[in-house]
């Protein structure tokens, strides 16, 4: 009963210490693998133990957790027969599917010991390559110390070479797969072999397939010394042979070929902070993948899309090797083409390519798109235009209305004191300046632009023709063309032709091969508008290789060609822009000034019609004060006798007239009020 309770205690705190105390130490305990490295034969096993080393701590619990290749290894077992752990929460188990191996133990007394076994396992070789048996995270070694904590610091993995056995059989080369631990990329397999210590055989019996280790029947395939497989599917592949002589059929051969001809997966270049910036060395990452050799590396290559000789690269190779990330060197503001290649370790490889736009620190000219502010966004050109061709027909308007305004203002003033307000002021105005007509002058201009489209392509390689891998297939008429490629024939002249299909026109152009076969070749001028086809040839001396396959491309139209000459659309964009921007400011002005100048003429007029007001008034008072001592004479007469007839009609006359005059005067002062 003490016993359960206690390993019940010991499994909870294992438990404990590997999911909840996780700490680490400065100087911590090592598990390792061993043999750590080693070679062994396809078909035979071999032992690989797990050892822990404490560093003169003690410790009381282990976790462990292996991974193996599961397409080369196999586990046959694993033993604890003479491990340290004495109870086991885990006992070690594998999955040769998954390709794993885990383990739990408990030290109920603590050990302090170097390189003690914790468990053995039994693998077997399946097939040929390098693998790697790795000690993963996930494993722990816990103190003695009543927490839990985690005291690994050190794991020494195995890496091992997994090979065929040696030759039984009659020797094999091979002219196209040499080396048996190399990947190649030609699906056509060349095999040749030779008896050990020479002589002749009565026949050979030989079979290509997948498995590593396999005896070939009994049946004679031939003396012929030598075998062609065409068009062989790839992935790993085993040859093996043996020799009958005087009747005796003898030992066998086996010889490994790797065959990988497809190229790595797709991949996209991104780039920081993005594909247009004002940033001059912007960092660019990237990634792919190969299901069956694996990625060897990654080249690059920046093609400047400007004439500008100071944005080429006249002294980079055709390309770099380059890792992710990568940051490009300085460039210039311009527009570039950068190629990234993924190669896997069987030669082929897999080309992205990225157009960046390197601008102005805070405004830049997005080329057809647009105008650009800052990276955050882009503001379409025909949006532009018709915003600054609304803000035009709204300065217009305003413009004429003003125009009016002050007609109507200048026109009531003269119809408003020309009635009877001018009758009766005219000696008033006699002596006032008369105002004049303002004048207006108007501009308005209209603009529109159009485009049209089309495009530019490339074209064709008795050696073999060149191959073009690399092309510059979206580009306008204000970007260089360049192409690239291999060809099998390492320091030769690529020729390659340019047809212009809409004109018929042809051209040529030579550009040499590296010691690798690499050529690319960069035009030093643009090409104009519309559809192309490419080929190209290999040329040694006088002799040429056929034509290659035809490569299209097309070249849009972003640029007006005057000859030689050329005037891009984005140049033309910024034109128009800065004309419609003052357009704009002389309008705006326009409109000011004749605010300015209503105003002001209003403020005279208003002062016009106050003196005039005043003066009426004057007049006024006068004219009633005469009108009145007139009609007081009147009154006291009639109080005195009786008003004759022609004495009656007068003072209705007078009553009618005061009445009159003070309407006729209180209106048109309104009149002249209202023109305000």
């Amino acid at each position: 009963m003490k016993n359960k309770t206690a390993s019940t205690y010991i499994l909870v705190l294992l438990l404990y210490g590997l999911y909840v105390l996780p700490v680490s130490a400065d100087h911590g305990a090592e598990l390792l693998l061993t043999p750590s490295a080693g070679s062994f034969v396809v078909g035979s096993t071999f032992d690989i133990s797990l050892m822990v080393s404490t560093n003169g701590e003690e410790v009381n619990a282990i976790a462990g957790q292996l991974s193996f290749p599961p397409d080369k290894l196999q586990v046959i077992s694993s033993s604890a027969g003479k491990s340290v752990i004495d109870l086991w929460s885990v006992p070690p188990r594998f999955n040769n599917s998954a390709g794993t191996i885990e383990l739990q133990g408990v030290i109920t007394n603590g050990l302090n010991a170097s390189r003690a076994l914790i468990t053995t396992v039994a693998f077997r070789v399946k097939s040929t390559g390098s693998a790697a048996i790795r000690i993963v995270d996930g494993s722990r070694v816990l103190k003695h110390d009543g927490k839990g904590t985690d005291f690994l610091q050190h794991q020494v993995d195995g890496i091992y070479t997994l090979l065929l056995p040696p030759p039984a059989g009659p020797l094999v080369a091979s002219e196209t797969h040499p080396d048996q631990e190399l990947w190649y990329r030609d699906p056509n397999i060349s095999l040749a072999w030779a008896l050990q210590g020479g002589g002749v055989a009565d026949g050979y019996s030989y079979v290509l397939n997948s498995t590593p280790v396999e005896i070939p029947d009994n049946t004679s395939e031939g003396t012929d010394p030598w075998v062609v497989y065409q068009q062989v599917s790839e992935g790993l592949k085993y040859f093996h042979i043996k020799a009958l002589r005087n009747g005796i059929w003898g030992g066998t051969t086996h010889f490994a070929i790797q065959i990988d001809a497809s190229a790595p997966a797709d991949f996209p270049i991104e780039v920081s902070p993005k594909a247009r910036t004002s940033e001059k060395q912007p960092v660019v990452r990237f990634v792919s993948t190969d299901a069956l050799s694996g990625i060897d590396h990654y080249e690059l290559k920046i093609v400047s899309l400007s004439a500008s000789k100071e944005f080429q690269f006249p002294d980079q190779p055709l390309f770099i090797e380059v890792q992710s990330p990568f940051v490009l060197p300085e460039l210039g503001r311009g527009r570039y083409d950068v190629l990234v290649r993924a190669y896997d370790k069987a030669g082929n490889f897999r080309e992205s390519v990225l157009r960046l736009t390197i601008r102005d620190v805070f405004f830049g000219i997005a080329s057809q798109e647009g105008f650009e502010v800052d990276g955050w966004f882009v503001i379409p050109w025909s949006w532009l235009i018709i915003i600054l061709l609304c803000i035009i027909a709204f300065l217009v308007y305003e413009a004429l209305h003003l125009h009016h305004t002050n007609h109507a203002l200048s026109s009531g003033h003269q119809r408003g004191l020309s009635s009877s307000m001018r009758n009766q002021l005219e000696e008033l105005k006699r002596y006032r300046d008369k105002y004049g007509k303002m004048g207006i002058f108007l501009l308005f201009v209209s603009l529109g632009m159009f485009m049209g489209g089309t495009i530019l392509h490339a074209r064709e390689l008795k050696t073999e023709p060149p191959l073009i891998t690399s092309l510059s297939r979206n580009i306008s008429n204000q970007d260089i063309f360049y192409v690239g490629g291999k060809t099998s024939i390492p320091k030769s002249t690529v020729v390659f032709y340019v047809q212009n299909l809409t004109t018929g026109e042809s051209s040529s152009f030579e550009t040499p091969s590296d010691e690798y076969g690499d050529w690319f070749y960069t035009h030093d001028t643009f090409l104009s508008t519309g559809e192309y086809v490419l080929w190209a040839q290999t040329k040694i001396g006088d002799i040429e290789s056929a034509p290659g396959p035809q490569e299209k491309l097309t070249v849009r139209p972003t640029a007006i060609q005057f000859g030689s000459s050329r005037l891009s659309y984005d140049i033309i964009y910024q034109i128009a822009l800065v004309f419609l921007l003052l357009l704009s400011g002389f309008l705006g002005n326009v409109v000011i000034q004749m605010r300015r100048r209503l105003r002001r003429r209003s403020e005279r007029l208003m002062k016009e019609v106050r003196e005039a007001e005043e003066a009426v008034r004057k007049g006024f008072a006068v004219l009633k004060r005469d009108i009145q001592a007139e009609l007081d004479v009147m009154r006291k007469a009639k109080m005195e006798r009786s008003l004759r007839q022609e004495e009656q009609e007068r003072e209705a006359q007078l009553l009618g007239d005061l009445a009159s005059i003070q309407r006729r005067i209180g209106k048109e002062i309104e009149d002249i009020e209202a023109l305000e």
